[in-house]
């Protein structure tokens, strides 16, 4: 088995797969059957058996991350393709790998965040022996093991060089590109309306909440390929930039855009080396703010009035909508949180479950705060990551989690601050751009357990850990835990 590849090798593959995906899109746009699409991702089965290259699989699942569909397998199992496949095919080869010479992986399952990361995979077994409902806490479990061996493994071990770093950029640039393009393409049809806002980016998006999260964390990405760019390359990047900063507007999501200002004062942030105190200080006001909603009953001050709320097809009457508790989305958040908050009191330690929150929050909602899409028929959870957590896997889990991100935070800072070269340098100061958006967006949402999002997420902790072994040699003190 080779576990290498290369980068001349990796470069044809990658460019030729982007053709190849280019004459699919536009077989689709001509023939208006979008299975066109999916023509590369066969051939991507004919090249890994050709090559049977461990690294080639890598780039290529991310490649098609921002192509990748949720496809029903039952009425209560999903599956997203091609990438799922792809991620077991990959955790595979890399358990493979690493039995072949465990000792490729020893000094990394030493750092930290390994070991925060290995303390979450245990807490969520432990949690299973106390699921209401095993079955799908068991299938979360090997889920979550996949996705941990793909990106994080993967980009421990198979990230190596700095051709390798910009290759896995333009692995997420390029496919985001073209998906922004055929959503703008799309929309245009629409005059571009708000009102069709959420489903112009079909089939590759759920929505234009998993659409924007996703496009506003290439930015990050687009900075530093443009950075190190040189004349009409520097030019292209910068108008490829433009693009996806028309998309992101078009998408009229309003946690993307904040995310967008979140990850540009947290540039400056990183640089001035005061991460760690902005950050004690923002956890100590959202747990003053959960406090003074619960004294009293204050949260109840919030209860929508249910014939107002409602979606709003004029973007202006939306914005209003927002900050006046009239815009259904919003509201619904504080019916399942709500829920979510009861459901924590009383499994404070364990939890439900992994995947129990849908089958058992609604005996535990507050009826004044119901709208009319809380019959929830599309399943979705409780629209906060950190709640999300505190349910499923108790207080506990949402803690390992937290101080999982507080230190990933922690390591990009220190790496921006004791790296010389600049290279990794600015790729620390942008992972943690990255990690601030990826946070501003499951505050209202779940995202870190979709494909896009968590695949973003788990790359991010896997090449802290490799720029860390990677620039140690640069200076006798080390970053440490």
């Amino acid at each position: 088995m080779s576990f290498t590849v290369s980068h001349t090798n990796a470069n044809r593959i990658f460019w030729g797969l982007s053709l190849l995906l280019t004459i699919g899109i536009s077989l689709a746009f001509l023939l208006k059957e979008t299975s066109f699409v999916y023509i590369p991702f066969a051939i991507l089965a004919v090249l890994f058996v050709l090559f049977y290259d461990i690294k080639v699989l890598f780039f290529l699942l991310l490649f098609f991350i921002p192509f990748s569909i949720e496809y029903p397998v039952t009425d209560s199992l999903s599956t997203d393709l091609p990438d799922e496949p792809m991620m077991v095919g990959l955790a595979g080869c890399i358990i493979l790998y690493i039995l072949y010479d465990p000792s490729v992986i020893k000094k990394y399952i030493k750092h930290p965040l390994i070991q925060l990361l290995f303390l979450e995979l245990i807490w969520i077994f432990i949690t299973i022996f106390f699921a209401y409902e095993k079955a799908v806490a068991i299938k979360y479990l090997l889920a979550k093991c996949w996705y941990v061996l793909s990106f994080v493994f993967g980009s421990v071990l198979l990230v190596r060089t700095k051709k390798d770093f910009t290759l896995l950029a333009l692995c997420f640039v390029v496919p985001m590109l073209m998906v922004t393009v055929w959503t703008l393409y799309n929309h245009s049809f629409a005059g571009f309306s708000f009102a069709e806002a959420n489903h112009v980016m079909h089939p590759f998006f759920r929505n234009h909440v998993n659409y924007s999260s996703l496009l506003v964390c290439v930015i990050p990405m687009l900075y530093l390929i443009r950075k190190f760019s040189t004349g009409l390359n520097k030019k292209l990047w910068k108008w490829i930039t433009i693009i996806i900063l028309i998309g992101l507007v078009f998408s009229y999501a309003r946690g993307a855009w904040l995310a967008l200002i979140v990850g540009i004062i947290t540039f400056y942030i990183v640089k001035k080396n005061q991460f760690k105190k902005i950050l004690q200080l923002a956890t100590l006001v959202v747990l003053l703010g959960a406090g003074l909603l619960s004294i009293n009953d204050n949260y109840l001050k919030f209860a929508p009035n249910y014939d107002q709320t409602i979606f709003h097809k004029d973007f202006e009457e939306h914005i209003v909508a927002t900050y006046t508790l009239r815009d259904v989305s919003n509201a619904e958040r504080f019916y399942r949180w709500i829920a979510g908050v009861r459901m924590s009191m009383q499994e404070p330690i364990t939890g439900y479950g992994p995947n129990n929150f849908y089958s058992n929050y609604k005996r535990f909602a507050d009826p004044r705060f119901r709208t009319w899409v809380s019959d929830n028929s599309d399943h979705s959870s409780v629209h906060n990551y950190f709640l999300l957590l505190m349910i499923e896997q108790g207080i506990p889990g949402m803690i390992i989690f937290y101080l999982l991100l507080f230190y990933m935070f922690l390591y990009a800072q220190r790496l921006y601050h004791r790296i010389k070269d600049a290279f990794y340098k600015e790729i620390s100061l942008m992972i943690a751009v990255i990690l601030s958006m990826i946070t501003t967006v499951i505050m209202l949402s779940d995202l870190i357990e979709t494909d896009k999002i968590g695949g973003l997420f788990y790359v991010c902790l896997g090449l802290l850990v490799a720029i860390d072994y990677k620039t140690r040699d640069e200076d006798t003190n080390p970053v440490s835990g």
